[in-house]
């Protein structure tokens, strides 16, 4: 999100998102279904069990924008109540929710982390991405995470920023949040990152233009507070400087070679003559006294 009012939630577009265990290592992602509680058939939206021969209509808990809408799973339960721009309070109480065993994978999962690579494309003004738990729900300028209403879970945000860099690489390059480790020990807190960016423009000696950028950084941990639901994640903000560095290779002209060399050597001439001169003045002295006798 920007200041110019644009956002963007639940990015997939060049993002690969993966999950890992404590060690690191990648796991391999289970079906949807397996190990799911047994329970009652659906719940219909009239308040009913799902019946023989019956179509299924599952409620959406007062998010319908009609009276057709259906919502026959925990998606898209969420989804409806993202569209209204609430935050799901109480998921022990959604149907779709406890058939899916949506409490269980939340369980199932404790201990993993999340690798996420790729690219995002941002406009030139001052802004922020994050990265935080369940999926962004946002009304009237405030920002809440679903999966934070599963209330008796708490989120760790240690992290390692491998890479982070804003543009293309050129030699030289140097992106100070590459390998930086945070390790938090209380958990439910907001890791902040202030990035100044800096526009740049590199041309190697072939006249190979790369536009790209450098940054400078600061960062701030806040611990949340309780009911601060909103509070949890790694955030980014950064705002591009108003100036624009250049940087350019080139060859030098062959009469800037020749004065270079014309100046080693006069340097080398120079300091000739000054130990040529020490050694005559000093064998002068030096003679002066053998001819007095004062020299032994």
């Amino acid at each position: 999100m920007d200041i110019m009012g644009e956002q963007h939630f639940d990015i997939k577009h060049n993002i690969t998102k993966k999950r890992i265990d404590a060690n690191g290592d990648v796991i391999a992602v289970k079906r949807d279904g397996i190990g799911a509680p047994k329970i009652e058939n659906p719940l219909q939206r009239h308040g009913g069990r799902l019946q023989y021969n019956e179509v299924y209509c599952g409620s959406c808990y007062g998010a319908e924008l009609s009276d057709h809408d259906c919502c026959n799973s925990c998606d898209q339960v969420h989804e409806a109540y993202r569209r209204k721009g609430w935050g799901m309070a109480d998921l022990d109480l959604i149907d779709q929710c406890l058939r899916e065993g949506f409490f269980e994978r939340v369980a199932d999962e404790h201990g993993e982390g999340c690798n996420i690579h790729g690219s995002l494309e941002v406009n030139k003004v001052a802004g922020n991405f994050h990265f935080a738990t369940g999926k962004s729900l946002h009304h009237s300028n405030v920002k809440v995470h679903d999966l934070l209403s599963v209330k008796s879970y708490s989120y760790n945000i240690s992290h390692r920023i491998n890479i982070l860099a804003f543009g293309d690489y050129f030699p030289g390059v140097v992106n100070p949040l590459d390998g930086v480790h945070w390790e938090h020990e209380k958990p439910n807190g907001i890791h902040q990152y202030f990035l100044k960016v800096v526009p740049t423009i590199y041309t190697d000696i072939s006249g190979h233009i790369v536009s790209s950028n450098q940054y400078s950084v600061t960062e701030h941990f806040k611990i949340s507070k309780p009911g601060e639901t909103d509070s949890v994640g790694v955030f980014f903000h950064y705002d591009f400087s108003p100036i624009k560095v250049t940087f350019k290779e080139e060859h030098i002209s062959f009469l800037h070679f020749m004065t270079n060399i014309c100046a080693v050597f006069g340097g080398i001439f120079t300091m000739a003559g000054i130990v040529d001169s020490f050694v005559y003045h000093s064998n002068r002295a030096i003679r002066k006294k053998q001819e007095i006798g004062k020299y032994r």
